[in-house]
């Protein structure tokens, strides 16, 4: 069950913020409430965190980057996350066939071998970190991924892992369609910039 407390703004900012998100979307995300709660604990660290992982990787596109969100969102079972992850990749990549695909089996979805080696490796650094190793980097990067790009993949993870956790503990609603296409527009249009507010 939801906390009264986390839907409650703290500061004059996050009143305004929150009026204007309920006028144009209808509802807070999650995710920024989560990241509201608590800003000086840690939510306005880990909002620039979603920002520098999401949309400043330097080896992954924007869509390759959602498209690892919603698969460590799919195995960690977090339907909140599957749905906003997947519905931006529509505007990040303009369809959502391709994670679709690699929801669906990553093994036969049709994408490069560079992005099916990192798959590979976040399936496993998801449902068995204590088994990774050395082996499983290599792999990675006999299938074209770079240390740099291994290292933006894992950090997606870790965001993604932490934020199925917060979605499951603080019951995060899952919007109604229309919601979600709009925020997933607005997300793949700006970043995750807002969630630092």
């Amino acid at each position: 069950m939801r906390l009264k407390e986390v839907e409650r703004p703290h500061s004059l900012l996050q009143k305004v913020r929150n009026s204007f998100m309920r006028t144009f979307m209808g509802d807070i995300p999650g995710p920024i409430l989560a990241m509201s709660y608590g800003r000086d604990l840690g939510g306005k660290h880990l909002a620039r965190c979603y920002q520098e992982g999401l949309r400043q990787a330097r080896e992954w596109s924007a869509g390759e980057l959602e498209i690892f969100a919603a698969f460590v969102a799919n195995l960690n079972r977090c339907q909140y996350c599957i749905a906003s992850h997947s519905a931006i990749t529509q505007y990040a990549l303009g369809s959502t066939e391709r994670v679709q695909a690699v929801l669906a089996d990553w093994r036969t979805a049709p994408i490069s071998s560079r992005l099916r080696g990192a798959l590979q490796f976040l399936e496993k650094l998801t449902l068995k970190p204590g088994e990774i190793g050395c082996d499983d980097a290599d792999a990675a990067r006999a299938a074209g991924v770079s240390d740099l790009a291994l290292r933006e993949a894992i950090y997606v993870c870790f965001l993604i892992s932490t934020m199925t956790r917060l979605a499951d503990a603080l019951d995060f609603a899952l919007p109604d369609p229309q919601t979600l296409q709009r925020g997933a527009r607005i997300l793949a249009r700006f970043g995750y910039c807002g969630m630092r507010v």
